[in-house]
């Protein structure tokens, strides 16, 4: 497969309008997220934060290092939202992206009161979600 650079542009500015990412930014990123989109975020001139294991690994310990690393972007599994909502989390200056599992209801509500937008992550095509549910042919 051959991707010209012209393509690779395109995509990377349709990437970045979607997650609206900017150089103020500062997403928490998992060691295991595709390569594409640590490379949107790294042309946008944001910055890339890696938690250590034992704070990635303590929600509580989570929630603390989002505030005072101003986290403006977080991508997280179902689950782990869960366990980071269950442990205060409430950050209206987010963005949070949801991948690898499906979003209930319930989920989708809290995150969109305690967080500034969600967004639904599906490999590197991306929903925005302003309530539930959402047609398919919505993804971007």
């Amino acid at each position: 497969m051959t991707v010209t650079h012209r393509q690779l542009a395109e995509r990377v500015e349709a990437g970045l309008c979607v997650l609206g990412t900017a150089r103020q930014a500062a997403w928490l990123m998992p060691a295991s997220d595709p390569a594409e989109r640590l490379h949107l975020v790294l042309a946008s001139g944001a910055r890339v934060v890696l938690a250590g294991r034992d704070t990635a690994g303590d929600a509580q310990a989570l929630v603390g290092f989002v505030d005072r690393q101003r986290i403006t972007h977080i991508q997280a599994t179902p689950e782990e939202w869960r366990e980071l909502l269950a442990a205060g989390f409430d950050n209206y200056a987010v963005t949070a992206l949801v991948s690898g599992g499906s979003l209930s209801p319930d989920l989708v509500e809290e995150l969109l009161d305690r967080t500034q937008r969600l967004i639904a992550v599906q490999g590197v095509r991306y929903e925005e979600l302003d309530g539930f549910p959402k047609p398919a042919g919505a993804l971007r």
